[in-house]
Order: structure tokens, then sequence, then C-alpha cells
């Protein structure tokens, strides 16, 4: 457990602003929420949600936390990549980036704020993570000799983003190979979001991989989501017909994702 060093009493206290996408679902919500539970008698700490879930978004999250007095804000994204569309509109909205690329045509709005904003960094391939995706990796294997493991990301539209997202799921692949010798790892984003002839040919190549592997191997499949919802019921989509083995829960649901947060607030107080 990491010791918080924020104050929370005085006059000038830093506040705690954890960020996820948030979903119309709200038990995809309810599941980020439950993380929080065990910080929010240590920090000065509020949540907020990219999706605009009422009452916690951005503006009202900041509101809070000055209300309670916050003139410094730790804003931390609990998103799966740091390398994404989502992440730029995130620093233009706090206030942290002059212009970001027209994605859609939803209209952003920046926070209006006399806090200081600190913005850290999302999971990319954090140690704690890959841990994460080793203990449901683990729970699905019987023989890794005999195995095959995909991992499966969400993805961005941008090709140079998408790189990186590939980068870092093949270092969670790769630690995870250490001490699990699969046969092969491969890693994947659905590009979701992206052009539809982009996020077509990222479907066709998950399914072919999957389909060839399962010919000969047993296909595990584990997926970098924050919990679990639409883009899980999308993997099952594109691969049905298919035989593989899945982990079916989200990130959210391990508490080393508290762990991590505190990690987060801990570098950025550092």
């Amino acid at each position: 457990m990491i010791e918080s060093s924020i104050p929370k009493s005085g006059v000038k206290q830093t506040g705690v602003l954890v960020i996820a996408h948030g979903d119309s679902d709200d038990r995809w919500n309810e599941s980020v929420r439950r993380v929080l539970t065990p910080l929010r008698d240590r920090y000065l700490l509020e949540l907020a949600f990219l999706f605009p879930v009422p009452g916690e978004t951005l503006q009202d999250g900041l509101d809070r936390l000055a209300t309670r007095g916050a003139d410094t804000v730790l804003a931390i994204p609990l998103l799966v990549s740091s390398y994404s569309e989502h992440f730029e509109e995130l620093e233009y909205v706090l206030g942290l980036r002059e212009k970001i690329l027209p994605v859609g045509e939803t209209k952003l709005n920046r926070v209006c704020t006399n806090s200081q904003i600190k913005l850290g960094r999302a999971i990319d391939s954090n140690p704690l993570v890959t841990q994460i995706l080793k203990h449901r990796v683990c729970d699905l294997s019987v023989d890794p000799s005999k195995e095959v493991l995909v991992l499966v990301g969400h993805g961005p539209n941008s090709e140079d983003y998408n790189r990186e997202w590939l980068r870092h799921i093949d270092t969670i692949g790769a630690t995870i190979q250490q001490d699990l010798p699969f046969q092969r790892v491969h890693a994947f984003t659905l590009r979701d979001d992206a052009p539809t002839e982009i996020r077509d040919a990222a479907s066709r190549a998950l399914r072919l991989a999957v389909e060839q592997e399962s010919s000969k191997a047993n296909v595990l499949i584990a997926t970098l989501l924050i919990s679990n919802g639409e883009v899980q019921t999308g993997i099952k989509e594109r691969l049905k017909g298919l035989t593989y083995n899945i982990a079916h829960e989200g990130l959210a649901s391990d508490p080393l994702i508290t762990d991590w947060i505190e990690m987060q607030i801990s570098e950025l107080i550092s």
C-alpha cells in the first residue's frame, strides 16, 4: 500500500480526479466507482467520466474538488493507453494542449477551473496491469506449451498511435510469456472508432489469427479493457463460430487497479 503524502486539511490542498471513459450502461461505470472506494478515506478524491454521465463530468469533478478546498488537482487517466485521440481530447479539455485534430462532430468545451492540473499517464504497459492480465491468463491456461495467447485492446484511429498500442501490448505479452511459455503470443487492436475499412481490416486480422491458431492449438484471449461491456461483446461477434477461451472480467475487477491509481498519485506528487 502506498502511503499518501497529500494533506487533507488546511487552506491549500491537493485533490485527485480519476478519469475513466464511462459508458451508457451504468454497470460499467459502477465497476470503476468500486475501484475508488478504498481510496476515498485517504485522498481528497473525485471521479469523472469522459462519456457524459450526469453529475460525473470533468467539470463536475473539478467543481467538487474546488468546493472541498483543492487548489491543485492530480488528474489520473484510468485509460488503457496514453496514445489515442481520447487522450488528446482529455489534454485539450483540461487546458494542457492547444490544438487537437477534429474527431467526429462533437464540440469539445474546455473546463473552467482555477486549480493547477497535473495529468498523469494512462496504463500503457504498466507492470501492475501486466500482473492482472497474467492472473487472468493463468486462470484460463492448462498447458502453455499447447496454447496460443491472444491479447486484444480497443485501439485508436491513428496509424501512429496504433503502433504505440501494439508496442505496449507486445511488451505485456512478452512479460507474460517469460513465466508462461506459450507457443506464440499475438497482439491485436479492434479500432472500433476508426473508418469502416480500417475497422473491418482489424476485425479480419483478429478472426484469421484465431481461426488459424485454433486449428492446431488452444487459443486463450485476454482483453485490455477497463470493464466488461460493448467492446467485449464485439469481440465475441467477430469470432462467432470459432473455438477459444476468453477471460471475461475487465481490469477494474482486480484490486491491483487500485494500487495502480495510488502509484500514479505518488509519481505525480514526486
